[in-house]
């Protein structure tokens, strides 16, 4: 899944597609997201969608949304991300990030409401958790699909554990994405 995600390198972007984004640290869903169409629009939108039963909806799989009434008037976009963060088993975040300082997430825009369409995760980020956003090189021309797509590479993927403060989505400082330790956990047995 991706339940935050981050900016922090915006500057590539922004020269780009002539736009002024600050850095982001700890984007949350319910906060702004901003994308592009394939045709290299512009789009802008609330991260996350109201679901039939009333729950915010901010992943969709890959695999099954074409199925979801909800997504069906849905355009593909590509959300630009330098990091997004998963929580493990111990409920201890992660941030994830590629080698280039930032890339395409796959996402679906409906009047301004942005879901992230997640995969299965990778073998290294399995370990974390299970899904993982769709996420491709910013030097590729924007796919109209996700058919034929190829994800960054492995090989390029970096995540340490971050400090527990993440979990604030009103913290908004560059410490989100720094490395931080945790003690050891010690049996009481």
């Amino acid at each position: 899944m991706c339940g935050r995600m981050s900016f922090a390198q915006p500057k590539p972007f922004n020269k780009a597609y002539k736009t002024n984004l600050s850095p982001r640290y700890n984007i949350a869903p319910g906060q702004a997201l901003t994308g592009v169409r394939p045709g290299g629009a512009l789009v802008q939108g609330q991260w996350g969608i109201r679901s039939p039963q009333g729950p915010l909806w901010v992943n969709a799989r890959s695999e099954t949304w074409t199925e979801k009434a909800a997504f069906q008037k849905s355009s593909l976009i590509w959300v630009a991300a330098g990091g997004w963060y998963e929580w493990d088993a111990q409920k201890i975040p992660h941030h994830f990030s590629y080698t280039p300082s930032w890339f395409w997430l796959a996402a679906l825009e409906t009047q301004g409401q942005i879901v992230v369409l997640t995969q299965k995760a990778t073998p290294k980020i399995a370990a974390i958790h299970d899904r993982m956003p769709i996420a491709i090189d910013t030097h590729q021309t924007l796919p109209k699909t996700l058919e034929g797509i190829e994800n960054l590479a492995e090989k390029d993927l970096q995540f340490y554990s971050v400090s527990a403060q993440v979990n604030k989505s009103s913290w908004e400082d560059p410490n989100c994405i720094e490395p931080y330790s945790y003690p050891e956990q010690t049996s009481l047995f």
